[in-house]
Protein backbone atom coordinates (compact mmCIF):
# COMPACT_ATOMS: atom_id res chain seq x y z
CA UNK A 1 0.00 0.00 0.00
CA UNK A 2 2.97 2.44 0.87
CA UNK A 3 4.92 1.68 -2.37
CA UNK A 4 1.56 2.00 -3.86
CA UNK A 5 1.50 5.84 -2.49
CA UNK A 6 4.61 6.64 -3.36
CA UNK A 7 4.52 5.67 -7.17
CA UNK A 8 1.59 7.27 -7.51
CA UNK A 9 2.14 10.67 -5.76
CA UNK A 10 6.06 10.17 -7.81
CA UNK A 11 4.45 9.82 -10.97
CA UNK A 12 2.86 13.52 -10.12
CA UNK A 13 5.55 14.83 -9.26
CA UNK A 14 8.64 13.69 -11.32
CA UNK A 15 7.75 15.03 -14.41
CA UNK A 16 7.33 18.36 -13.13
CA UNK A 17 10.44 18.17 -11.16
CA UNK A 18 12.53 16.53 -14.61
CA UNK A 19 10.47 19.16 -16.74
CA UNK A 20 12.02 21.89 -14.45
CA UNK A 21 15.71 20.32 -15.10
CA UNK A 22 15.19 20.55 -18.83
CA UNK A 23 14.54 23.72 -18.75
CA UNK A 24 16.70 25.31 -16.26
CA UNK A 25 19.79 23.55 -18.15
CA UNK A 26 18.29 24.16 -21.44
CA UNK A 27 17.76 27.91 -21.00
CA UNK A 28 20.52 29.04 -18.48
CA UNK A 29 23.79 28.82 -19.67
CA UNK A 30 25.27 28.72 -16.53
CA UNK A 31 28.83 27.37 -16.73
CA UNK A 32 29.61 31.04 -19.08
CA UNK A 33 27.48 33.34 -16.91
CA UNK A 34 29.81 36.38 -16.26
CA UNK A 35 29.32 39.60 -14.25
CA UNK A 36 27.57 40.10 -11.43
CA UNK A 37 26.44 37.07 -10.32
CA UNK A 38 29.71 35.27 -11.60
CA UNK A 39 30.31 33.99 -7.85
CA UNK A 40 27.29 31.95 -8.02
CA UNK A 41 28.36 29.68 -10.78
CA UNK A 42 28.91 27.25 -8.02
CA UNK A 43 25.88 26.90 -6.27
CA UNK A 44 23.62 27.21 -10.06
CA UNK A 45 25.40 24.14 -10.95
CA UNK A 46 24.04 22.40 -7.85
CA UNK A 47 20.26 22.75 -8.92
CA UNK A 48 20.19 19.83 -11.32
CA UNK A 49 22.45 17.98 -8.74
CA UNK A 50 19.56 18.85 -6.25
CA UNK A 51 16.84 17.70 -8.22
CA UNK A 52 18.69 14.25 -8.94
CA UNK A 53 18.79 14.09 -5.29
CA UNK A 54 15.15 14.49 -4.52
CA UNK A 55 14.54 12.10 -7.22
CA UNK A 56 16.60 9.60 -6.09
CA UNK A 57 15.13 9.56 -2.98
CA UNK A 58 12.00 8.70 -4.58
CA UNK A 59 13.30 6.12 -6.62
CA UNK A 60 14.92 4.34 -3.28
CA UNK A 61 12.17 4.58 -1.49
CA UNK A 62 10.10 3.38 -4.05
CA UNK A 63 11.82 0.14 -4.16
CA UNK A 64 11.95 -0.25 -0.23
CA UNK A 65 8.56 0.34 -0.08
CA UNK A 66 7.46 -1.74 -3.72
CA UNK A 67 7.68 -5.23 -1.46
CA UNK A 68 5.77 -6.84 -4.13
CA UNK A 69 8.42 -5.97 -6.57
CA UNK A 70 5.63 -5.01 -9.69
CA UNK A 71 7.36 -2.55 -11.20
CA UNK A 72 11.14 -2.59 -13.02
CA UNK A 73 13.44 0.28 -13.56
CA UNK A 74 14.60 -0.58 -16.85
CA UNK A 75 18.70 -1.15 -17.34
CA UNK A 76 19.21 -0.93 -13.20
CA UNK A 77 21.43 -3.46 -13.35
CA UNK A 78 23.79 -2.31 -15.81
CA UNK A 79 23.42 1.21 -15.22
CA UNK A 80 24.27 -0.06 -11.40
CA UNK A 81 27.07 -1.55 -13.03
CA UNK A 82 29.15 0.98 -14.59
CA UNK A 83 28.70 3.27 -11.40
CA UNK A 84 30.08 0.62 -9.57
CA UNK A 85 33.39 0.46 -12.33
CA UNK A 86 33.44 4.22 -12.54
CA UNK A 87 33.86 4.05 -8.23
CA UNK A 88 36.51 1.42 -8.55
CA UNK A 89 38.34 3.22 -10.99
CA UNK A 90 38.00 6.03 -9.23
CA UNK A 91 39.18 4.91 -5.91
CA UNK A 92 42.45 3.88 -7.30
CA UNK A 93 43.07 7.14 -9.52
CA UNK A 94 46.16 9.96 -8.84
CA UNK A 95 42.92 11.56 -7.59
CA UNK A 96 40.29 9.52 -5.50
CA UNK A 97 38.41 12.69 -4.13
CA UNK A 98 37.90 14.34 -6.84
CA UNK A 99 37.33 11.48 -9.49
CA UNK A 100 34.65 9.91 -6.43
CA UNK A 101 33.03 13.88 -6.47
CA UNK A 102 32.41 13.23 -10.51
CA UNK A 103 31.62 9.90 -10.64
CA UNK A 104 28.53 10.42 -8.22
CA UNK A 105 27.63 14.23 -9.56
CA UNK A 106 27.32 12.52 -13.11
CA UNK A 107 25.59 9.03 -11.79
CA UNK A 108 22.58 11.27 -9.62
CA UNK A 109 22.71 13.95 -12.65
CA UNK A 110 22.71 11.14 -15.72
CA UNK A 111 21.14 7.87 -14.74
CA UNK A 112 19.06 8.96 -12.37
CA UNK A 113 16.88 10.99 -14.07
CA UNK A 114 16.80 7.86 -16.58
CA UNK A 115 15.60 5.53 -13.92
CA UNK A 116 13.19 8.39 -12.68
CA UNK A 117 11.58 9.18 -16.08
CA UNK A 118 11.45 5.58 -16.72
CA UNK A 119 8.26 5.57 -13.73
CA UNK A 120 6.50 8.23 -15.21
CA UNK A 121 3.28 7.67 -17.83
CA UNK A 122 2.48 7.98 -21.27
CA UNK A 123 0.66 11.58 -20.99
CA UNK A 124 3.62 12.74 -18.84
CA UNK A 125 6.22 11.70 -21.29
CA UNK A 126 4.67 13.23 -24.33
CA UNK A 127 4.64 15.89 -22.87
CA UNK A 128 8.17 15.88 -22.06
CA UNK A 129 8.94 15.27 -25.67
CA UNK A 130 6.82 18.45 -26.28
CA UNK A 131 8.39 20.48 -24.26
CA UNK A 132 11.85 19.60 -25.61
CA UNK A 133 10.77 20.69 -28.69
CA UNK A 134 9.41 23.93 -27.71
CA UNK A 135 12.99 24.64 -26.09
CA UNK A 136 14.76 23.40 -29.40
CA UNK A 137 11.96 25.88 -31.16
CA UNK A 138 13.46 28.76 -28.36
CA UNK A 139 16.93 27.94 -29.28
CA UNK A 140 16.75 27.57 -32.83
CA UNK A 141 15.22 31.36 -32.39
CA UNK A 142 18.32 32.58 -30.27
CA UNK A 143 20.83 31.65 -32.31
CA UNK A 144 19.42 33.16 -35.78
CA UNK A 145 19.06 36.28 -33.45
CA UNK A 146 22.37 35.92 -32.85
CA UNK A 147 23.73 35.32 -36.09
CA UNK A 148 21.80 38.68 -37.32
CA UNK A 149 22.59 40.76 -34.37
CA UNK A 150 26.03 39.54 -33.11
CA UNK A 151 24.94 38.83 -30.04
CA UNK A 152 22.98 36.24 -28.10
CA UNK A 153 19.36 38.26 -26.94
CA UNK A 154 19.17 36.32 -23.52
CA UNK A 155 22.20 36.34 -20.88
CA UNK A 156 24.40 38.24 -23.51
CA UNK A 157 26.55 39.50 -20.31
CA UNK A 158 27.63 35.40 -20.38
CA UNK A 159 30.13 36.19 -23.13
CA UNK A 160 31.74 39.14 -22.65
CA UNK A 161 35.35 38.68 -23.74
CA UNK A 162 36.56 39.19 -20.03
CA UNK A 163 34.62 35.90 -19.37
CA UNK A 164 37.50 32.67 -18.59
CA UNK A 165 34.65 30.29 -18.98
CA UNK A 166 33.92 31.29 -22.76
CA UNK A 167 36.93 30.52 -25.43
CA UNK A 168 36.21 32.11 -29.01
CA UNK A 169 39.41 31.11 -30.52
CA UNK A 170 38.88 29.12 -33.64
CA UNK A 171 35.02 29.46 -32.89
CA UNK A 172 34.20 32.97 -34.53
CA UNK A 173 31.25 33.38 -36.81
CA UNK A 174 29.45 29.78 -35.07
CA UNK A 175 26.56 30.12 -32.88
CA UNK A 176 26.59 29.90 -29.43
CA UNK A 177 23.31 30.40 -28.60
CA UNK A 178 21.81 29.39 -24.97
CA UNK A 179 24.33 26.43 -24.65
CA UNK A 180 27.53 28.72 -24.59
CA UNK A 181 29.03 26.30 -27.23
CA UNK A 182 28.94 25.61 -30.70
CA UNK A 183 29.61 21.67 -29.90
CA UNK A 184 27.35 21.71 -27.32
CA UNK A 185 24.62 23.81 -28.86
CA UNK A 186 25.03 20.59 -31.79
CA UNK A 187 24.75 18.53 -29.00
CA UNK A 188 21.66 19.88 -27.69
CA UNK A 189 20.14 20.53 -31.35
CA UNK A 190 20.19 16.68 -31.96
CA UNK A 191 17.86 15.61 -29.12
CA UNK A 192 15.59 18.79 -29.51
CA UNK A 193 15.16 17.53 -33.37
CA UNK A 194 14.35 13.94 -32.46
CA UNK A 195 11.55 15.72 -30.55
CA UNK A 196 10.49 17.90 -33.00
CA UNK A 197 10.06 14.86 -35.74
CA UNK A 198 7.79 13.24 -32.54
CA UNK A 199 5.85 17.00 -32.61
CA UNK A 200 5.31 17.05 -36.43
CA UNK A 201 4.19 13.27 -36.20
CA UNK A 202 1.57 13.47 -33.27
CA UNK A 203 0.51 17.50 -34.00
CA UNK A 204 -3.37 17.38 -34.59
CA UNK A 205 -5.00 20.30 -35.97
CA UNK A 206 -3.48 23.08 -38.46
CA UNK A 207 -2.38 25.38 -35.80
CA UNK A 208 -0.07 22.67 -34.01
CA UNK A 209 1.10 21.22 -37.08
CA UNK A 210 2.01 24.85 -38.26
CA UNK A 211 3.76 25.47 -34.99
CA UNK A 212 5.53 22.19 -35.09
CA UNK A 213 6.95 22.72 -37.90
CA UNK A 214 8.17 26.30 -37.49
CA UNK A 215 9.58 24.24 -34.25
CA UNK A 216 11.06 22.28 -36.49
CA UNK A 217 12.55 24.42 -39.25
CA UNK A 218 14.47 26.53 -36.17
CA UNK A 219 16.26 23.50 -34.77
CA UNK A 220 17.60 22.92 -38.46
CA UNK A 221 18.96 26.44 -39.27
CA UNK A 222 19.70 26.78 -35.59
CA UNK A 223 21.82 23.34 -36.13
CA UNK A 224 23.07 24.57 -39.76
CA UNK A 225 24.56 28.00 -37.51
CA UNK A 226 26.45 25.84 -35.07
CA UNK A 227 28.86 24.43 -37.46
CA UNK A 228 28.87 21.30 -36.27
CA UNK A 229 29.98 18.72 -38.22
CA UNK A 230 29.37 15.99 -35.97
CA UNK A 231 25.98 17.25 -34.93
CA UNK A 232 24.94 17.31 -38.98
CA UNK A 233 26.11 14.03 -39.18
CA UNK A 234 24.03 12.84 -36.25
CA UNK A 235 20.86 14.44 -36.91
CA UNK A 236 21.07 12.42 -40.54
CA UNK A 237 21.25 9.16 -38.83
CA UNK A 238 18.57 10.47 -36.13
CA UNK A 239 16.19 11.61 -39.19
CA UNK A 240 16.82 8.41 -41.09
CA UNK A 241 16.03 6.69 -37.98
CA UNK A 242 12.88 8.58 -37.30
CA UNK A 243 11.72 8.65 -40.74
CA UNK A 244 13.63 5.81 -42.89
CA UNK A 245 10.49 3.27 -42.58
CA UNK A 246 7.92 5.93 -43.76
CA UNK A 247 9.55 7.51 -46.58
CA UNK A 248 9.46 6.57 -49.80
CA UNK A 249 12.71 6.45 -51.51
CA UNK A 250 11.70 9.31 -54.28
CA UNK A 251 10.49 11.52 -51.13
CA UNK A 252 13.40 11.48 -48.77
CA UNK A 253 15.51 12.08 -51.81
CA UNK A 254 13.14 15.10 -52.48
CA UNK A 255 13.28 15.98 -48.80
CA UNK A 256 16.90 15.79 -48.75
CA UNK A 257 16.94 17.90 -51.67
CA UNK A 258 15.40 20.69 -50.29
CA UNK A 259 17.51 20.51 -47.04
CA UNK A 260 20.85 20.72 -48.95
CA UNK A 261 19.13 24.00 -51.13
CA UNK A 262 18.58 25.50 -47.73
CA UNK A 263 21.74 24.85 -46.83
CA UNK A 264 23.37 26.37 -49.61
CA UNK A 265 20.54 29.25 -49.81
CA UNK A 266 21.54 30.59 -46.59
CA UNK A 267 25.34 30.47 -47.13
CA UNK A 268 25.41 31.94 -50.30
CA UNK A 269 23.26 34.84 -48.51
CA UNK A 270 25.79 35.97 -46.07
CA UNK A 271 29.87 36.37 -46.44
CA UNK A 272 30.22 35.33 -42.56
CA UNK A 273 28.38 32.14 -42.96
CA UNK A 274 30.02 31.22 -46.12
CA UNK A 275 32.96 32.25 -45.10
CA UNK A 276 32.74 29.95 -41.23
CA UNK A 277 32.06 26.69 -43.59
CA UNK A 278 35.01 26.97 -46.00
CA UNK A 279 36.71 27.51 -42.55
CA UNK A 280 35.52 24.22 -41.01
CA UNK A 281 36.90 21.70 -44.29
CA UNK A 282 37.84 18.68 -42.57
CA UNK A 283 40.44 17.60 -44.93
CA UNK A 284 42.40 20.41 -44.23
CA UNK A 285 41.75 20.50 -40.72
CA UNK A 286 42.66 16.63 -40.08
CA UNK A 287 44.18 15.25 -43.07
CA UNK A 288 46.70 18.80 -43.75
CA UNK A 289 47.56 18.56 -39.77
CA UNK A 290 47.17 15.13 -38.81
CA UNK A 291 50.10 15.44 -36.19
CA UNK A 292 48.43 18.64 -34.60
CA UNK A 293 45.13 17.88 -34.69
CA UNK A 294 44.59 16.81 -31.20
CA UNK A 295 41.54 14.87 -32.02
CA UNK A 296 43.71 12.14 -33.57
CA UNK A 297 46.58 12.42 -30.85
CA UNK A 298 43.63 11.31 -28.51
CA UNK A 299 43.60 7.80 -29.93
CA UNK A 300 47.71 7.57 -29.43
CA UNK A 301 47.17 9.00 -25.18
CA UNK A 302 44.38 7.35 -24.58
CA UNK A 303 46.24 3.84 -25.88
CA UNK A 304 49.10 4.76 -23.54
CA UNK A 305 46.90 5.51 -20.67
CA UNK A 306 45.02 2.22 -21.08
CA UNK A 307 48.58 0.15 -20.90
CA UNK A 308 48.85 0.99 -17.43
CA UNK A 309 45.22 0.77 -16.73
CA UNK A 310 43.43 -1.03 -18.73
CA UNK A 311 40.80 -2.41 -16.87
CA UNK A 312 39.44 0.01 -14.57
CA UNK A 313 40.83 2.94 -16.77
CA UNK A 314 42.50 5.90 -14.63
CA UNK A 315 39.52 7.61 -13.28
CA UNK A 316 36.43 9.71 -13.96
CA UNK A 317 37.52 13.11 -14.95
CA UNK A 318 41.62 12.32 -14.69
CA UNK A 319 42.30 12.34 -18.62
CA UNK A 320 43.10 16.06 -18.36
CA UNK A 321 45.44 14.92 -15.17
CA UNK A 322 47.06 12.88 -17.02
CA UNK A 323 46.99 14.54 -20.38
CA UNK A 324 50.97 15.80 -19.92
CA UNK A 325 52.69 12.86 -18.66
CA UNK A 326 51.02 10.52 -21.45
CA UNK A 327 51.18 12.67 -24.37
CA UNK A 328 53.96 12.37 -27.24
CA UNK A 329 57.46 13.40 -25.89
CA UNK A 330 57.40 14.84 -29.72
CA UNK A 331 54.58 17.48 -28.84
CA UNK A 332 55.63 20.85 -28.57
CA UNK A 333 52.28 22.21 -27.55
CA UNK A 334 51.37 24.06 -24.38
CA UNK A 335 47.76 23.32 -24.60
CA UNK A 336 46.45 20.92 -22.19
CA UNK A 337 43.08 19.31 -23.52
CA UNK A 338 40.53 18.28 -20.67
CA UNK A 339 39.40 15.58 -22.81
CA UNK A 340 40.30 13.78 -26.12
CA UNK A 341 36.56 15.22 -27.35
CA UNK A 342 35.60 11.63 -28.15
CA UNK A 343 32.88 10.36 -25.42
CA UNK A 344 34.15 6.57 -26.25
CA UNK A 345 38.24 7.10 -26.22
CA UNK A 346 37.17 9.26 -22.79
CA UNK A 347 35.44 6.38 -21.50
CA UNK A 348 37.92 3.75 -22.09
CA UNK A 349 40.99 6.63 -20.73
CA UNK A 350 38.74 6.58 -17.22
CA UNK A 351 37.05 3.67 -16.58
CA UNK A 352 39.00 1.19 -18.77
CA UNK A 353 37.78 -1.62 -20.68
CA UNK A 354 34.95 -2.33 -18.44
CA UNK A 355 33.60 0.99 -18.39
CA UNK A 356 33.45 1.55 -22.44
CA UNK A 357 31.92 -2.16 -22.44
CA UNK A 358 29.41 -1.31 -20.14
CA UNK A 359 28.45 2.18 -21.76
CA UNK A 360 28.78 0.31 -25.25
CA UNK A 361 26.13 -2.28 -23.79
CA UNK A 362 23.89 0.35 -21.91
CA UNK A 363 23.21 2.30 -25.51
CA UNK A 364 23.18 -0.65 -27.59
CA UNK A 365 20.29 -1.87 -25.13
CA UNK A 366 18.84 1.17 -25.15
CA UNK A 367 18.09 2.08 -29.06
CA UNK A 368 17.47 -2.42 -29.27
CA UNK A 369 14.33 -1.42 -26.87
CA UNK A 370 13.16 1.52 -28.49
CA UNK A 371 13.42 -0.05 -32.10
CA UNK A 372 12.86 -3.56 -33.90
CA UNK A 373 9.25 -5.48 -34.25
CA UNK A 374 6.02 -3.79 -33.19
CA UNK A 375 7.29 -0.41 -32.41
CA UNK A 376 7.76 1.12 -35.94
CA UNK A 377 4.37 2.92 -35.70
CA UNK A 378 5.17 3.88 -32.18
CA UNK A 379 6.19 7.73 -32.39
CA UNK A 380 7.57 7.98 -29.15
CA UNK A 381 9.29 4.98 -29.69
CA UNK A 382 10.48 6.33 -32.61
CA UNK A 383 11.45 9.39 -31.07
CA UNK A 384 13.70 7.47 -28.16
CA UNK A 385 15.45 5.65 -31.09
CA UNK A 386 16.06 8.51 -33.24
CA UNK A 387 17.58 10.18 -30.17
CA UNK A 388 19.68 7.22 -29.20
CA UNK A 389 20.65 7.07 -32.62
CA UNK A 390 22.17 10.52 -33.26
CA UNK A 391 23.67 10.74 -29.72
CA UNK A 392 25.97 7.88 -30.14
CA UNK A 393 27.55 8.99 -33.60
CA UNK A 394 27.49 12.67 -31.67
CA UNK A 395 29.26 11.31 -28.76
CA UNK A 396 32.21 10.59 -31.13
CA UNK A 397 33.20 14.04 -31.48
CA UNK A 398 33.13 15.19 -28.16
CA UNK A 399 32.47 14.44 -24.26
CA UNK A 400 28.58 15.09 -24.06
CA UNK A 401 28.18 12.99 -20.79
CA UNK A 402 30.36 15.68 -19.52
CA UNK A 403 28.80 18.51 -20.41
CA UNK A 404 25.71 18.76 -17.34
CA UNK A 405 22.79 20.00 -20.21
CA UNK A 406 22.86 17.64 -22.15
CA UNK A 407 23.43 14.35 -19.83
CA UNK A 408 20.16 15.92 -17.90
CA UNK A 409 18.62 16.02 -21.42
CA UNK A 410 20.00 12.86 -23.25
CA UNK A 411 18.96 10.37 -20.02
CA UNK A 412 15.58 12.05 -19.37
CA UNK A 413 14.23 11.69 -23.08
CA UNK A 414 15.43 8.15 -23.26
CA UNK A 415 14.03 6.91 -19.75
CA UNK A 416 10.74 7.84 -20.74
CA UNK A 417 10.35 6.35 -24.12
CA UNK A 418 12.26 3.43 -22.71
CA UNK A 419 9.65 2.90 -20.24
CA UNK A 420 6.40 3.81 -22.00
CA UNK A 421 7.65 0.26 -23.96
CA UNK A 422 9.12 -1.41 -21.30
CA UNK A 423 5.31 -0.40 -19.55
CA UNK A 424 3.48 -1.60 -23.10
CA UNK A 425 5.70 -5.33 -22.40
CA UNK A 426 7.28 -4.48 -25.64
CA UNK A 427 10.64 -5.57 -24.30
CA UNK A 428 9.96 -6.67 -20.99
CA UNK A 429 12.71 -9.62 -21.68
CA UNK A 430 15.31 -6.59 -21.67
CA UNK A 431 14.10 -4.20 -18.99
CA UNK A 432 15.85 -5.13 -15.99
CA UNK A 433 15.12 -4.05 -12.49
CA UNK A 434 17.28 -4.00 -9.29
Amino acid sequence: MAGASVMTGGRTAVPVLIASALAYVSLLPYPYIAGPVFHTIPVLRLVPLGIGLVLAVYLLAWKILDHNKEHALPLAAPLLGLFLVQTLGSIQSVDPGASLGKTAFYFVTGPVFFLAASVIDRRAARALLLAVAVLGLVSGLVSVIEVLTGSVPLFGHAYEANNPYVHYEGLVGRSFGLAGHPVFLGGFFVLALAAAFYAVRTAEGPVLKLFAFVGLAAGLVGLFLTFSRGAWAAVAVSAIVFYGRRLHVARAIAAAAVLVALIVGLSASSGRVWEVLKSRDPVSEYVGNADTAHRLRAFGLTARIMGDVPLLGAGTGNYRTLYNRYRDRADDSRQTYATPDNMYLAALAETGMAGLALLVFILMALYRLLSGDGLSEDALALAGSAAVAGFCVDIFFFDAFYVESLRVLFWSMAGCCVGQVCAAGGRSGQCQAL
